[in-house]
């Protein structure tokens, strides 16, 4: 028995042959021939990912311990002949684990790397072949909580106004850098008098607009928590009320 053409496991594990005899006189026997495929180290593994982007910060830097883990890069490889992968990568700050490839901080970031980007090269290897992908870890800083200008704000407006009339602008701050993940604020209205949500909402700049034309005959005080966010992990929240 020959090959035609050569076998790949990948796409066929195995092969059934039907082999029949046949003499002169018309009698004839019947073999089946089962051939097993071995799986050979032929695939070059890849990674999930071209491309990876993590985030880490100073403050959980300061706090560093061997669980401390910033990201994990994953690669799979076809052969199933292929034991185990093992990843490698060539930045000094971060390390990867051969096995897993969770990347942790070899020792906590310097104060001077706030809001840097470290971009480094990671390898997967089966022992015969190799792929790479980028790795891009954004540092941030202390993250501050935000803070309103106002214990609490009020604000008057006519009835039927029209809808998307501004009715006041409620203000946060942040110490945070402007442009940053964590120093971007966000906004949030949660009315406490019944009906409220249906007739305002409040912007990403923090401004209360009217949504529905208000009518005093029918609700003349109308009570909200405002609540502000930054995009790292705190957050604020302050009252008003208008009428």
């Amino acid at each position: 028995i020959e090959l035609i053409n050569p076998l790949d496991y990948e796409l066929e594990t195995s092969l059934i042959l039907f082999l029949d005899a046949i003499d002169g006189g018309g009698e004839h026997s019947r073999f089946i021939i089962n051939i097993v495929i071995d799986d050979m180290n032929d695939m070059t593994p890849s990674f999930e990912h071209d491309y990876y982007h993590f985030i880490t910060n100073i403050q959980s830097s300061s706090t560093l311990s061997d669980s401390t883990i910033v990201g994990q890069v994953h690669a799979t490889d076809p052969d199933i002949s292929t034991n185990s992968l093992i990843y490698s990568s060539n930045s000094n700050l971060f390390r990867i684990d051969s096995e897993s490839g969770q990347i942790s901080l070899i020792e906590p970031l310097s104060i001077n790397m706030t809001d840097q980007t470290i971009t480094f090269n990671v390898t997967v290897s089966d022992g015969e072949h190799i792929t790479q992908t980028h790795v891009t870890i954004s540092i941030e800083g202390l993250n501050h909580r935000p803070e309103f200008e106002k214990s609490q704000y009020f604000f008057q407006i006519n009835e039927n106004v029209p809808v998307r009339t501004i009715v006041g602008q409620i203000i946060g701050k942040d110490k945070d850098l402007p442009g940053t993940r964590r120093g971007e604020l966000t906004y949030t209205l949660r009315s406490i008098t019944p009906y409220s949500e249906f007739f305002f909402h409040t912007s990403h700049t923090g401004q209360v607009l009217v949504t529905r034309i208000p009518d005093a005959e029918q609700q003349q005080i109308h009570q909200f928590i405002i609540t502000v966010r930054d995009h790292g992990e705190f957050f604020r929240r302050v009252s008003f009320y208008f009428r």
